[in-house]
This record gives C-alpha cells, sequence and structure tokens, in this order.
C-alpha cells in the first residue's frame, strides 16, 4: 500500500523541462508588478484571483476543467494571491491538480492542498495568514462565475471574520488585462490568421446539401490542423431561417439553394482569439440581400480608413453611423457594436469592455494593447434572417486596424 501512495505522489509531483507556459518569466514578472501598480491605485492591499483567465495570465495555468460545478469537499477556490507589497505569488492548487500545474507553468510558489484533508478554504486561509498576508483591504474576483455564488460568500466572508475590507478585483485585473503586451498581441494576430484559415475551409465546403453540424466539423478541422485551440464558445453556423438567431448553435438543417449562411469563426492561439464572421449565399443572392451585405461591409472601410491610436471610440463610431443611415438601414441592425477580446476559456470570449454605435462611449479611446471586434449585423429585407459580418480591431503602438483578410461582401458559393 505504502509502494502505491508513494507511486501516486510522483505522479501528483512530476515536474516537466521545460513546461508549457507560453510567455517568458520575465513577460509574467511584468504583469504580476502591473496589477500591484493598480492594487497600489485602488488601495487594495491582497487580491485572490480564482478565474481561469487571471491563472492563465499570471502563472500560464491551463486546465479543461474549473470545478464550476460543486463537488464534495473540492470548492472551485483554488487561485492566485497578489501581495501588494511582495516581490512574488502564491499559487494554491488541488493535489489533484498537481502535476497539470507543473505542466502548464513557470516555476513559482506553489501550495498544494491535499484533497479531503480539511477544508479547502481554511488551508487558503492558512497559508496566507503564514505568509503575513491577510490584512488590510482585500479583493476577490466578485464579478466572475468562478466560483459560483454560495463559495463565493463563503470567501468573503471568511476575510471579513479576519478583519478584512472586502472589495471587488474583477475591474481591477480586468483594466490591467486589456492592455495587450506585444508578445499577446503577437498571439492575437497568430489567432487571427488561423481564424481565416477555418473561414476559408467554411466557404470551400459550404454547399447544399450538407448540414451546419458537417460544416462546423470541416471548420474546426482546419483550426486544428492550422494549430487552433478551442474558443471559448461554440462557433455559430446558421443557416436560412436560422441565420436570424445569432446565438443559435450549429444544428442538423441541410443547407439549401437560397440560403443565406452565416459563418462565426473564432481562431484561437495561446488562449487569444481572433473573431471574424461572413455572410454566405449558397447559389445566387437575391439582389436586396446583396445590396445589404455590401452596405454593412462598407463600416469596415470606414474602421481601416480611420482607425488610430488614441482616436476615441465616438469619433471612429460616427461615420459608420452616418453611412448606415444615408444608405437608409439604420433602424434594422440586430447589433453594430463590438467588445474587448483577449485570452478566455469556456464559456466565454466576450470581454468587459463594450460599445455601441449610436450611443454614447465616453471617453473610452483606441489605447495601444486593445483588441476588440466590431460586428455589423442587419436583418435581411423580406425574410426571416440575418448578415453576419465581425471583423477583428487590434491596436498598438503606432498602428489601429483590422486583423483578418476575408473580404466582407457576400460571398456566393455553388449551389
Amino acid at each position: 500500500m505504502n509502494d502505491v501512495i508513494a507511486r501516486k505522489r510522483m505522479a501528483m509531483e512530476y515536474v516537466p523541462t521545460p513546461t508549457e507556459a507560453p510567455f517568458t518569466p520575465e513577460e509574467y514578472a511584468e504583469r504580476r508588478r502591473r496589477v500591484q501598480r493598480a492594487m497600489e491605485k485602488a488601495g487594495v492591499d491582497l487580491v485572490y484571483l480564482t478565474s481561469p483567465e487571471a491563472a492563465f495570465w499570471l502563472l500560464g495555468y491551463h486546465a479543461i476543467w474549473y470545478q464550476q460545478l460543486a463537488l464534495a469537499g473540492w470548492e472551485p477556490i483554488s487561485g492566485i494571491a497578489i501581495r501588494r507589497d511582495a516581490d512574488t505569488l502564491v499559487h494554491i492548487e488541488c493535489d489533484r491538480e498537481q502535476a497539470l500545474t507543473h505542466l502548464t507553468t513557470i516555476a513559482h510558489d506553489l501550495r498544494i492542498w491535499p484533497l479531503g484533508k480539511g477544508d479547502f478554504l481554511a488551508f487558503i486561509l492558512g497559508e496566507l495568514e503564514a505568509a503575513g498576508w491577510v490584512k488590510g483591504r482585500v479583493g476577490l474576483e466578485l464579478s466572475h462565475y468562478r466560483p459560483y455564488p454560495s463559495a463565493s460568500a463563503r470567501m468573503r466572508a471568511a476575510f471579513e471574520a479576519r478583519g478584512c475590507g472586502v472589495v471587488d478585483a474583477t475591474p481591477i485585473v480586468n483594466e490591467v488585462r486589456r492592455h495587450k503586451s506585444p508578445a499577446e498581441l503577437a498571439c492575437v494576430r497568430k489567432a487571427a490568421a488561423i481564424c481565416d484559415i477555418g473561414m476559408r475551409a467554411g466557404i470551400a465546403n459550404a454547399r447544399a446539401g450538407i448540414t451546419e453540424l458537417e460544416l462546423f466539423g470541416e471548420i474546426v478541422r482546419a483550426l486544428s490542423k492550422a494549430g487552433g485551440e478551442i474558443p471559448s464558445i461554440t462557433m455559430p453556423v446558421q443557416s436560412g431561417h436560422r441565420s436570424i438567431a445569432s446565438h443559435a448553435a450549429p444544428s442538423r438543417r441541410v443547407l439549401q439553394k437560397g440560403d443565406v449562411l452565416n459563418l462565426d469563426v473564432v481562431g484561437v492561439y495561446n488562449r487569444y482569439h481572433g473573431d471574424n464572421a461572413r455572410t454566405l449565399s449558397i447559389g445566387e443572392p437575391e439582389p436586396e440581400i446583396a445590396k445589404l451585405v455590401a452596405q454593412s461591409a462598407e463600416a469596415f472601410k470606414l474602421i481601416s480608413a480611420n482607425a488610430k491610436p488614441g482616436l476615441s471610440i465616438n469619433a471612429l463610431m460616427k461615420p459608420l453611423e452616418e453611412h448606415y443611415r444615408e444608405a437608409g438601414i439604420w433602424g434594422s441592425q440586430r447589433w453594430t457594436g463590438g467588445y474587448e477580446l483577449g485570452c478566455a476559456f469556456p464559456p466565454d470570449w466576450v470581454g468587459s469592455f463594450a460599445f455601441t454605435c449610436g450611443e454614447d462611449a465616453g471617453d473610452a479611446t483606441l489605447e495601444p494593447g486593445m483588441v476588440m471586434n466590431y460586428e455589423s449585423n442587419f436583418y435581411l429585407p423580406g425574410r426571416p434572417g440575418m448578415s453576419m459580418l465581425i471583423d477583428t480591431i487590434v491596436v498598438d503602438e503606432k498602428t489601429a486596424g483590422l486583423a483578418h483578410a476575408i473580404p466582407h461582401e457576400i460571398i456566393v458559393v455553388d449551389a
């Protein structure tokens, strides 16, 4: 029996060389310092971060399962603690994920809780108290789904019982992550290139007689062959009357001649996403539909012509609204706007920053390091359906522009 336990422990403690962490130790150290500067500004002494995005961004930790639902004795409260005045961070994880932690992260201060040996939350608080970190104002990711509400409330109560004030750290961390480094932007551009490979596969395989699910499979195959990872949301493949519902999952519906087909393809590289949607027609489209898609597509020419670092979101959106109104399609939009993209994990790739054409974006500007999509989506004239056009905007120190190479006009494929 002791030999069995020893072999199990050896497996848990397996440490590969090198790890799979996608960035350098220097990059991760700078990310920690950026969080600490944001903590200083917000007057927060300690943050304990439990979201998959935070663990990946700070250390490279990457799993396919994060205990989102309750298991007996194993709550989804593993995470990363950062003290404002410390030169390191503390990563607390369950022993069942010890090997995965070593596989995917850079070397760091790792504390392992043996599953079933006491209460996980008590272990976390004990480790942090031993380090002298449980004092002052504590930030928890109160606006994230991990952990679920009852576990989040238990964590908050535990810190407050020790005299700490608890605040929401979600906006603090989101603001830091919004401004991506050159290494992160390189991942976004790689993701966009992979995305275009998937879109071209979708276009090449779209035809009457194939189901939406079959076409979805061809896109996933192409993305995977190109090195793309699983997107954080199931990619839409919607045809005919189903194209009116942009969040419908691919179905067994068979594509037919005359269908409008929307493909929303997402490339993922090191969990960074590039989003690209196009409208196709199975056979020649009706003239009114082709005209609508062409008018919608003009928005991306305006973005390419006007976008630059420092430009306000309002200034970027104003010519688009004017164009939509002059074209006579304003008022029939499903949505014309965008949101932040970045490193993301299921069930969502949508970031916290969003804007809508025609609405005041305040003082928001195109800042270096920002990545967002723009969606120009309009309901079809005369029948149920929608045209979906999406592209990714990348902003660096010198430029701002679209990341994808697929034309925005309607794409006609043989029936």
